[in-house]
């Protein structure tokens, strides 16, 4: 799978490994996004000239985050797609601590389903028997 699909499409499966991978990438973009902008925020304000746009602060912060939701987003729910659970299920994280924990146990700890399941092939490339001796 290519990297566009695996960070920004909703269709598929990814391995642990993937989903791991990009999530902490995710993850350190997003940081590092925020001391930026938080560094770039609090200068404009402390010197005077950024007085009187908070809403300008506020909309370019939301539009900074929506690619990191996004990719957050698309990794769980192909993870999801991985052990045989449908998008829907991604609506437990909106449960906080709960929900969280249910996820990280079932996106990040949980082994996908063998073989091909409703969501497509595996992307271990297990129970594919029939194309090894074709």
């Amino acid at each position: 799978m290519k990297l566009w699909r695996i960070l920004f499409g909703l269709e598929g499966r990814i391995r642990r490994r993937d989903f791991w991978l990009w999530s902490i990438v995710n993850l350190i973009g997003y940081g590092i996004m925020c001391v930026l902008l938080m560094r770039f925020f609090v200068d404009t304000a402390l010197d005077g000239s950024g007085m009187g746009v908070q809403w300008f602060h506020n909309l370019t912060i939301i539009a900074a985050m929506f690619p990191f939701f996004w990719i957050g987003t698309a990794l769980n729910i192909k993870r999801l797609h991985d052990i045989n659970r449908s998008y829907r299920w991604w609506r437990i994280n909106l449960i906080p601590v709960l929900g969280w924990a249910w996820t990280f146990f079932e996106c990040g700890l949980r082994d996908g389903t063998p073989g091909p399941n409703r969501y497509g092939p595996s992307p271990k490339g297990v129970g594919d028997h029939e194309q090894v001796f074709e």
